[in-house]
């Protein structure tokens, strides 16, 4: 019996039978340039060996994708949030249950007006200012 075993695979062009065009926002090039200047503050929150996602600003592209009309502080907000759920993600990988509970705990409690003085605390209580957070309302209710 041959069983040989396939090392790649070649996948079909996703992108020319969509039926509609793929762009970023128009906005993305400043957005990205603001939304790491602030993210680079809170680096050292996470591991070192994590970091190089973020330097790809990976997350960023995916806002701007996916949230291609949006106006330049809506797409800004955007980007920062997605990249704080990344930095909680991250930080919670390297812990345990009863320590990623307490990690949970701090950022709820942050969402919710608290600051413990943590640098996750600080990092959601820098986001979650009224204009942010009122932007990120208005752009998510014209997606609906």
């Amino acid at each position: 019996m041959d069983s040989a075993v396939q090392d790649s695979y070649i996948l079909p062009d996703l992108l020319s039978i969509l039926p509609y065009r793929i762009s970023v926002n128009p906005h993305f090039e400043q957005a990205v340039i603001e939304s790491s200047a602030w993210l680079h503050k809170f680096v050292d929150i996470i591991p070192p060996h994590k970091r190089a996602f973020f330097e790809q600003r990976g997350s960023e592209l995916l806002s701007g994708y996916t949230y291609h009309y949006a106006d330049p502080e809506a797409l800004r907000a955007i980007m920062e949030f997605i990249n704080l759920l990344f930095f909680y993600d991250d930080i919670g990988d390297d812990q345990n249950g009863k320590e990623a509970h307490k990690t949970g705990l701090i950022l709820l409690n942050a969402f919710r007006g608290e600051n413990d003085g943590s640098p996750l605390a600080q990092m959601v209580h820098e986001y979650v200012q009224p204009c942010s957070l009122m932007r990120l309302r208005v752009l998510m209710s014209r997606s609906e």
